[in-house]
């Protein structure tokens, strides 16, 4: 576990380091939760509920006090209801269609968040670039289980894609 946080602190801070974004207390608060989010979804396939409630609670200061995104409230509270009702509706639509849950409700909550933080036309592009990042990692996975000839896992942990995205264009934004 400890290597494998490490890795993600790394990767954060270098995207930051690259960005040539000051960290505020507010970025360096939210980058850690993002992480421990990320990490714990990873070993157990959960997003810990205290983890959304922060990255909110992050985002509601943030648009209350700071500012530090330039989108009015009503954008980001746009975000905040749009996208986790998008996610809700693709959980439920794929779990009444295949019987099994394809992505859980943490990364809903997690949304609110997101939403709150990025507002509502620029959280497409933390989806967008989840999305993608993640069907490239499940394609090169099972493009190497097919050479090697072993079996594909057949979910992943889709929160570490939305977490890294939104450090992202969190990042981009402030």
């Amino acid at each position: 576990m400890l290597r494998l946080a490490g890795s993600h602190v790394i990767l954060y801070a270098a995207t930051a380091l690259v960005l040539v974004v000051p960290l505020s207390p507010l970025a360096l608060g939210l980058g850690a939760v993002l992480i421990w989010a990320s990490v714990v979804d990873v070993q157990t396939f959960e997003i810990p509920d205290m983890a959304s409630a922060l990255v909110f609670l992050f985002a509601l200061y943030d648009v209350l006090f700071l500012h530090s995104v330039g989108f009015p409230w009503w954008d980001r509270l746009a975000g905040a209801v749009f996208w986790p009702a998008i996610f809700w509706g693709i959980a439920a639509g794929y779990k009444s269609l295949r019987g099994a849950m394809g992505l859980g409700f943490g990364d809903v909550k997690l949304m609110v968040g997101i939403g709150l933080f990025c507002g509502l036309s620029d959280t497409t592009y933390v989806v967008l670039g989840a999305s993608l990042s993640a069907v490239i990692l499940l394609a090169i996975s099972r493009a190497i289980s097919s050479w090697r000839r072993t079996k594909t896992p057949v979910g992943i942990a889709f929160g570490p894609f939305l977490t890294f995205a939104a450090w992202c264009v969190f990042l981009l934004e402030i």
